[in-house]
């Protein structure tokens, strides 16, 4: 705990810990976020003004860089229009090509970093199913035939569920995806079989009140915060009594 402490100590804030000491923060994580490792820094989001997100992309030696490393800022800049002003303009090209887009995807290491430094060749690929041919295939949430909710409480959270709809044929596989990406851990989790997964869904989400991470990661959006009788009445929307849950 010692050594979690003195690593957490070199940050001012939550979200420069997580980024900047992934294996510690993880640590923290699995620690059910203990407070005397945390308590110093700031978890509230940064307000960005042009003034301050133009010093923050000067720390910056490219826009990747920026966008990887300070996304608020990124974020503030680039809806105003305003990242050329620090960075080079990027490329004009209006006739893309197949061998034009690999001469460009060969300067980028992953896809993010090609759509950001050419956006048209991006979207040239993209429309016609190319960007493997560029960086290799890339693997998204599971589909999933939505004819299962499913709730999870989060290891270390207490009162926080992650709601959300998946299929009888891939199981536990998108709760495992979205813990993955959200570096958290389902400590228990009810699945309720249902042709109505959807509409169940969206119910179950106008209960209690958000959860709100530090981090955004896919499905994010979708925890919910609690109390006992809010989680017990899911369980009733789902058809089964609390005594009746199943465990996955």
């Amino acid at each position: 705990m010692d050594n979690l402490k003195a690593e957490a100590s070199k940050y001012q804030t939550l979200n420069e810990f997580r980024q900047g000491s992934e294996s510690a923060y993880k640590a923290y994580l699995g620690l059910g976020r203990p407070d005397e490792v945390c308590n110093h820094l700031e978890k509230t989001r940064k307000i960005w003004d042009e003034l301050s997100a133009t010093e923050e992309a000067k720390k910056h030696p490219d826009r990747w860089s920026f966008q990887k490393n300070a996304g608020g800022a990124y974020r503030y800049l680039w809806k105003r229009g305003l990242l050329d002003q620090v960075f080079s303009p990027l490329p004009e090209i209006v006739d893309w090509s197949y061998d034009l887009v690999k001469e460009k995807a060969s300067e980028c290491k992953h896809r993010s970093d090609f759509k950001i430094k050419y956006a048209g060749g991006h979207k040239w690929a993209y429309e016609r199913g190319l960007l493997s041919d560029f960086f290799g295939e890339t693997y998204n949430t599971p589909e999933c035939d939505n004819d299962v909710v499913y709730i999870w409480s989060v290891k270390g959270l207490p009162e926080v569920y992650k709601i959300g709809k998946t299929s009888d044929r891939l199981g536990v596989r998108r709760i495992k995806y979205t813990s993955r990406k959200g570096s958290i851990e389902a400590e228990k989790v009810w699945l309720f079989r249902t042709d109505q997964a959807k509409s169940v869904e969206k119910e179950l989400l106008s209960i209690g009140k958000p959860y709100e991470f530090d981090h955004k990661f896919s499905g994010s959006t979708e925890f919910r915060q609690m109390t006992k009788t809010e989680f017990n009445h899911c369980l009733n929307i789902c058809g089964q009594n609390p005594e009746g849950v199943t465990n996955a």
